[in-house]
């Protein structure tokens, strides 16, 4: 009788170890299908962040070309303005 309780008890941590085995798997399977996903998720939000971040940096680039525009025509107007008042030729409208 002892070989049979010995193989039923053998028997019951086989099952209950197959079984944990198998709640196991479907966990790990579970994770990896989950960080499939947030990696692609992160793919896409680092994919839109560097078009913001490059967007932002073409943002400013053309507001310091707007800025030396700006500046080179107010220095054009004030070289304008000061030949006026000096009576140069070359400076009338």
């Amino acid at each position: 009788m002892t070989l049979k309780r010995h193989s039923d008890e053998a028997m019951q941590t086989a099952n209950f170890l197959d079984k944990r085995n198998t709640l196991l798997v479907a966990e790990c399977q579970k994770a990896c299908d989950d960080l499939a996903v947030q990696t692609r998720l992160y793919a896409l939000l680092k994919s839109r962040f560097d078009e913001l971040a490059s967007n932002h940096q073409q943002m400013i680039e053309v507001s310091q070309l707007q800025l030396l525009l700006c500046n080179m025509m107010a220095f054009s107007a004030l070289t304008l303005f000061v030949g006026l008042q000096e009576g140069h030729p070359h400076s009338t409208l």
